[in-house]
């Protein structure tokens, strides 16, 4: 097995056939381990990040990808993490041979290279992904020093084997009256963007209509970041023809109502990023979105509707499982370990003296 390390984006030359072929051999498929998922990030956001991408080879075979960069933190500490780490609802390393083995041998290059970062930051790794057992072995054989902590949760309506119970979640009331008023009143259109010219002509749209839905709140709309308008046309360019692009539209009487800009892979309907008119939400646009999101999945015979990271009030209404990401930390200073340590111990002590004080 022979590693590479790849520091200039030019020199990064792995085909989309062959990265996707390793991807959808690997532990964790999802569309945020794609080609067009890291190729539409680093492109928009890769300037401000340094690359440190490791391929591992068996002869003329690459078994295994690691597409992580070298960030600074507010502190000014040199992070290493995953690339598209915040907007990568799962992340993990890319692997089609033995996880273990690629696993010690992609480790090996960055504990070589360790002058080079201060720690490794890992978000969004999912608990059923074996990563994080064996990076307790990597790091307990190498003597670094690391903290795992549960991270977000991931509401999902599993839909194979549970149709009848999804039936019921879409039938609920409080999705089918808001749903058969706008039907009963009006025309009611749900339908999926599928060419990149009508891709074009709605995206600006749903932008807007998010800067407006969130300007009437305390937390302001990601679009107002010119990157991230920029991120989600690379994104929506780069995944109109796979199929894998899910950019949905609730329209009534011809008026665009209800955004959703998501994925569907590897048989899921993957929920990333809703927006609505607020000149509408009384009539709960949201909500008619979702009943017809949650209808699309069922009929097309889609195994779920994954809501991913967050434990939104809403997703629990419409899911039958939560799952899990985890967080992984590596250390080259102790210190910072054991302070990071103590503050983690100190917040979980916070959390249970507030739940038994209510």
């Amino acid at each position: 097995m022979q590693s590479y390390l790849i520091e200039d984006i030019s020199k990064l030359t792995i085909s989309e056939v062959i990265w996707n072929q390793i991807v959808s051999k690997n532990e964790t498929n999802t569309i945020f381990q794609t080609y067009q998922w890291f190729h539409s990030w680093w492109k928009v956001f890769g300037e401000q990040n340094r690359l440190f991408f490791i391929s591992i080879h068996d002869k003329d075979k690459i078994i295994g990808l690691a597409p992580l960069m070298i960030s600074t933190d507010n502190k000014k500490r040199r992070v290493l993490r995953f690339v598209g780490n915040e907007k990568a609802d799962y992340a993990d390393f890319i692997i089609s041979g033995s996880k273990e083995k690629v696993l010690f041998k992609i480790f090996e290059t960055i504990f070589l290279r360790c002058k080079e970062w201060d720690s490794i930051l890992l978000n969004n790794i999912p608990e059923y992904s074996l990563t994080s057992e064996i990076i307790k072995k990597i790091c307990a054989h190498n003597n670094f020093k690391l903290l795992i902590h549960n991270g977000v949760v991931c509401p999902t309506l599993i839909i194979k084997g549970h149709e009848q119970d999804a039936i019921k979640i879409s039938n609920k009331s409080s999705l089918k009256r808001r749903y058969n008023y706008l039907r009963n009143s009006g025309r009611l259109r749900f339908f999926h963007i599928t060419s990149l010219h009508e891709a074009k002509h709605y995206l600006p749209i749903f932008l807007n209509q998010h800067i407006d839905r969130w300007s009437i709140t305390k937390y302001p709309s990601l679009f107002l970041d010119n990157r991230n308008k920029e991120f989600y046309m690379e994104l929506m360019t780069n995944l109109i023809n796979s199929g894998w692009l899910s950019f949905s539209v609730v329209e009534y009487d011809d008026h665009p109502i209800a955004f959703h800009f998501g994925f569907q892979y590897n048989s899921k309907l993957i929920w990333y990023k809703p927006s609505f008119d607020i000149n509408y939400s009384k009539r709960s646009p949201g909500k008619v979105l979702i009943r017809c999101l949650l209808e699309y999945a069922i009929n097309n015979g889609m195994d779920e509707l994954d809501f991913t990271v967050g434990d939104e009030k809403f997703k629990s209404h419409f899911a039958n499982e939560k799952k899990r990401n985890v967080q992984i930390k590596i250390y080259t200073n102790s210190i910072h370990f054991y302070r990071d340590l103590v503050e983690h111990h100190a917040k979980r002590v916070f959390k249970k003296t507030v739940r038994f004080c209510k």
